[in-house]
């Protein structure tokens, strides 16, 4: 589970010149992540497994962490499973240790992780509860034997605030659950006899082939979002600034309609993120917006800030970027993004990207893009104007570091 402060909040509290980040639902990323891939797969589960959900099998390529497309089957779930689920009481969901294994019994033997922050999402139907959960191996923690297990409950109307629980723990040997590395991108983790390895994604770091970096452009990294979507975070070394942009290079998991009577702006019909074509620049896609419902939520459809390419820590130097986007921020996180002595276990949230809630609300943002001298220095500020208050010292925060927070 990560926790994250978005950069302009952070600037706010100590003056910085430059801000990255913009208000995002909250001061950081709820916890525990809920993203998941809704076509989760299962193999047969143990006779010891406490429950038994609907048993398919997956389909690991050859090639184990690439990805490959056209290698894979029609994803397919049902309805009966699931609602067989809401009247199922096989065990106590909050205990934690409980549902750790509940799920992790239901695991193949071998799996897949696409989410470039490593999270292996899963969605639970439960004693009238829908549960929305991972099982992490962070990169920087898994090497010592750490494994993450998040879940919550899922917030079906973004409007409506009611009691919902969460849970997390971080497991270790002395929880029973060993993790062996088999290689860099290669995990075998074993619990109660039972021993699964876990294919992280191989996402070579190299530049966009279908488009060129404008003047004063770099690329940062490749990264794969939860929702399926492929990203290129990219860095204007003039301006000091992050941007998102479309990675097309591969497919893309959704169908993009032009938006609001305009030939160069669109939607996806799935995600609902917004995407300005510019022309100029071999029509490469920049994301100008998400909903804000999904960031209230803490859906799959929350933007990419959150799917950093974690395992290419070293290759990318994102700390190095933050650093020269908000020089006070120089050698206050470590290589991943994460502070060190602010608040540590939360950490940056490149939300260099608009939330909107209604279609005139995203319009006008990009009506107000258009008639900027830089529309992607306007996109990445969300708008807003440059920070000139007063200097505020911060003060750490008094609250336990979460448990599965590397």
């Amino acid at each position: 589970m990560t926790h994250r402060i978005p950069i302009w909040l952070f600037v706010c509290m100590v003056a910085l010149p430059v801000v990255l980040g913009a208000i995002m639902a909250g001061c950081s990323k709820p916890s525990p992540q809920p993203q998941a891939l809704a076509s989760s797969n299962n193999a047969a589960a143990p006779s010891s497994a406490p429950f038994s959900v609907e048993q398919r099998r997956v389909v690991v390529p050859a090639n184990k962490g690439q990805l490959s497309p056209s290698s894979y089957n029609l994803s397919f779930s049902t309805n009966q499973k699931l609602l067989e689920g809401y009247y199922s009481k096989p065990l106590d969901e909050r205990d934690v240790d409980a549902m750790f294994w509940a799920v992790f019994s239901q695991l193949p033997e071998e799996v897949v992780v696409y989410p470039s922050e490593n999270y292996y999402y899963f969605i639970l139907g439960i004693n009238g509860h829908q549960l929305w959960g991972n099982i992490r191996l962070p990169s920087g923690r898994r090497e010592l034997g750490e494994l993450s297990f998040a879940y919550f409950e899922y917030d079906e109307f973004a409007y409506v605030q009611g009691p919902q629980f969460s849970r997390a723990k971080m497991f270790t040997a002395s929880d029973g659950v060993m993790v062996k590395e088999l290689d860099r991108f290669s995990y075998a983790v074993t619990y109660k006899g039972k021993s699964v390895t876990f294919n992280f994604l191989r996402l070579p770091q190299d530049p966009p082939r279908l488009f060129k970096l404008g003047q004063d452009e770099v690329f940062v990294m490749r990264t794969f979002d939860e929702s399926g979507f492929q990203f290129f975070l990219l860095f204007n070394e003039a301006k000091k600034y992050f941007f998102w942009v479309l990675n097309e290079e591969d497919g893309v998991p959704d169908t993009l309609d032009l938006f609001g009577n305009s030939d160069d702006i669109y939607r996806g019909r799935r995600s609902g993120f917004i995407f300005w074509e510019d022309l100029r620049h071999d029509g490469r896609k920049v994301l100008v917006s998400v909903r804000q419902q999904s960031v209230e939520r803490n859906d799959y459809f929350d933007g990419p800030f959150d799917q950093l390419a974690d395992n290419y820590a070293d290759e990318t130097k994102i700390s190095e970027y933050i650093g020269k986007a908000s020089p006070s921020l120089a050698g206050k996180v470590d290589k991943y993004g994460y502070f060190l002595e602010f608040n540590p276990g939360m950490r940056v949230a490149l939300s260099m990207y608009y939330s909107h809630y209604y279609d005139s609300q995203v319009l006008e943002f990009i009506r107000s893009m258009r008639g900027s001298d830089d529309p992607y220095w306007y996109i990445s500020r969300r708008g807003l104007p440059p920070y000139t208050g007063p200097v505020i010292t911060p003060v750490p925060s008094a609250a336990p570091r979460p448990p599965s927070a590397p």
